[in-house]
């Protein structure tokens, strides 16, 4: 039913741009609303919608019109199948509340007979019928909005778009408008209403889309919340958690090319062998014994000859002489031989 094609709106007055490649499709039969601060450019796609300003680049269509071709001298005949309700409501001051919702119909090309035959119905829906001859300045802010609802739903238009309904109005007469929205929708018009009203979005639970500073940043289309504020913090701590792990990635980057070096340092070095059968046998170092001829002279020293003690050896006879011997003891593996002991005779002197 609506439906925008990456549209960008620039005015020479100001270097941002009021919408920045904004896409967007509501279909028919559908309520959607539109949230945002003042100027993030929701007035904006109201104003392309309606085609009072055309966009600087995209494609805009809206009940299978594609706006780009509509020539300047239809603009008039492509704006009564849409039902616009104004911020400022635009209503004639010099004419009753069954006169403004006349014009509307006038313009359209009703006949007479169609005029008074079609607002006694569209007033019962606001719940005007009582208030039909009196003037604007009569009026409180809430029944004011409901003639500018009536005026512009008095058409039957498959479109209905509202923009800021329920500005400047108390909780119970906003209730009352949103009600009525409702109801309109219900009948089978598409409705798109554009808000920054929390309460009005939470408590209807439709369709919410989120534009800011000229772009979408949310589109929720179920049990839809106002969480503009929401959304940015999710952004913020969005946008923080990617730069951590962006940081993250960085650190296991080095971690791999370390490793990876590590990996091909070992492969170009011999690793040991599990088995001893595979590893080289150790070098064994050869004592070298050096021979005479290589030893120094000064090293070379005269040898001397052992003294051997005399060993006195008795005989049994003890009147035999002991005899001397200096023969040399046995130098074998055996143990060495003890000293024979010296026996005095016992009856005599030697």
């Amino acid at each position: 039913m609506i439906l925008l094609d990456h549209v960008t709106k620039l005015y020479p007055t100001d270097p941002r741009p009021a919408l920045d490649e904004v896409s967007l499709h509501i279909d028919p039969g559908e309520f959607a609303f539109m949230v945002g601060k003042s100027g993030a450019g929701k007035s904006t796609v109201i104003k392309m919608i309606t085609k009072e300003e055309n966009p600087t680049s995209g494609n805009i269509t809206v009940g299978g019109i594609d706006l780009k071709y509509v020539k300047k001298r239809y603009i008039p005949h492509y704006r009564r199948r849409l039902g616009v309700v104004f911020q400022d409501f635009k209503l004639l001051p010099d004419r009753t509340v069954f006169e403004n919702v006349a014009f509307a119909l006038e313009i359209a090309g009703f006949s007479s007979k169609e005029i008074k035959n079609t607002i006694p119905k569209v007033l019962e829906i606001v719940e005007l019928s009582d208030k039909a001859k009196k003037f604007p300045s009569a009026l409180s802010g809430g029944e004011i909005q409901r003639v500018a609802i009536a005026r512009a739903v008095a058409r039957q238009p498959k479109i209905l778009i509202a923009d800021e309904p329920t500005a400047n109005l108390d909780v119970l007469t906003k209730s009352e408008i949103i009600n009525l929205l409702q109801r309109i929708n219900d009948s089978g018009t598409t409705v798109l209403v554009t808000t920054h009203d929390e309460n009005v979005v939470n408590n209807l639970r439709k369709r919410v889309i989120t534009i800011k500073d000229g772009r979408i940043v949310a589109d929720q289309k179920d049990g839809g919340v106002y969480r503009l504020d929401r959304a940015s913090a999710e952004a913020k701590a969005k946008a923080e958690t990617l730069e951590k792990l962006r940081a993250v990635g960085a650190v296991q980057d080095r971690a791999e090319r370390i490793i990876h070096t590590a990996e091909e340092q070992n492969l170009a070095s011999p690793k040991p062998s599990l088995f001893a059968s595979d590893r080289p046998a150790p070098k064994r170092r050869v004592r070298r014994t050096k021979t005479v001829a290589e030893t120094p002279l000064y090293s070379i020293r005269p040898t001397k000859s052992k003294k051997v003690a005399p060993i006195v050896t008795t005989s049994k006879d003890p009147f035999a002489a002991p005899t001397v011997s200096r023969k040399a003891p046995r130098t074998s593996s055996s143990p060495a031989a003890k000293p024979a002991k010296v026996l005095k005779p016992k009856g005599g002197v030697i």
